[in-house]
């Protein structure tokens, strides 16, 4: 009995997070999204989400002044920000991504030393995340980086660098480790 509970409040919750992300205005959702709470979104009219997106919950997606694009058949796991704030995120077809995943395309600025950088504003610049990508647990992308396709990004990785296709990094800041053959 417990199980089929547990199995319909699943359901109920699947069924009411894809009625709220069409209530909320988001510019377009695919087909047959798996989407489970919490969700946070900001700025709805600027997010497309392609077809069988999936996300496990405490999804936050901020694009401000910016924009989100999320391609076919991507998984987000997981605790995953990804904030488009002033620019672009692209993510391909066929991503993963892991849990505690941050994804942000600005950064505050922090030049004048006596100027408060709370009062200072942001620089936002683009974020491309090609196909068939795997991002690792507790990675962090910042802004102004492309992803090749095919590529690997190991968990607890801080990304500041393009990384080419099929190639593999990990690391503080993340660094090419090995080519996928």
């Amino acid at each position: 009995m417990h199980v089929i509970l547990q199995k319909l409040i699943l359901k109920f919750q699947f069924i009411k997070n894809n009625f709220l992300f069409g209530l909320l205005g988001i510019k377009n959702m695919g087909s047959n999204p798996h989407i489970y709470s919490p969700f946070r979104l900001v700025s709805p009219q600027n997010i497309s989400i392609g077809n069988n997106f999936s996300s496990l919950g405490n999804l936050s997606l901020f694009s401000n002044n910016g924009k989100i694009t999320i391609g076919d058949n991507v998984a987000i796991n997981v605790n995953v920000l990804i904030a488009g704030s002033g620019a672009e995120i692209k993510i391909g077809n066929d991503v993963l991504i892991g849990p505690n995943v941050v994804i942000r395309s600005a950064d505050h600025i922090f030049k004048e030393k006596n100027k408060k950088i709370n009062v200072q504003g942001h620089k936002g610049d683009s974020i491309l995340i090609g196909n068939d990508v795997w991002i690792g647990s507790n990675v962090v992308i910042l802004k102004g980086v492309s992803i090749g396709d095919g590529s690997v990004i190991a968990a607890g990785s801080v990304v500041t660098k393009c990384i080419d296709s099929y190639t593999v990094v990990a690391g503080v800041p993340a660094k090419e480790i090995s080519k996928r053959n």
